[in-house]
């Protein structure tokens, strides 16, 4: 499955099922992991081409922000708790690799998404 699908078949599918779940995670996988292009139109119809990752080695050489190692203690109750609201609001958050910060899209509104490199 492409990573455009990916997201199409995120948008469509029912948030509280288990299928849901591997989707996103599959998704946060690839983001960590790659430097990812998506093309969105965002809520003020403004369409937006953006390049991201998650990648913890890229975000923390490029950016002053507070970011948690995947896999330590540090990820903590707050965290989790966004992640689940992103979750339920069908948006994922990713680092913009040309502002260096943190933005988010929904997954209806992608129109393109494809890996750039992988990280």
């Amino acid at each position: 499955m492409s990573l455009l699908e990916l997201i199409k078949e995120l948008a469509d599918c029912p948030v509280n099922s288990n299928e849901y779940g591997s989707m996103y995670f599959e998704l946060k996988t690839t983001l960590a992991s790659n430097m990812v292009h998506v093309e969105f139109v965002k809520k003020n119809g403004e369409y937006r081409l953006m390049d991201c990752t998650n990648n913890y080695t890229y975000i923390s050489r490029h950016s002053n922000a507070s970011v948690s190692k995947p896999g330590h203690h540090d990820e903590d109750e707050e965290d989790m708790n966004l992640m689940l609201r992103d979750m339920n609001n069908r948006l994922i958050r990713c680092f913009d690799t040309e502002k260096n910060e943190f933005r988010s899209f929904k997954f209806e509104s992608v129109q393109d998404a494809y890996v750039i490199e992988e990280l």
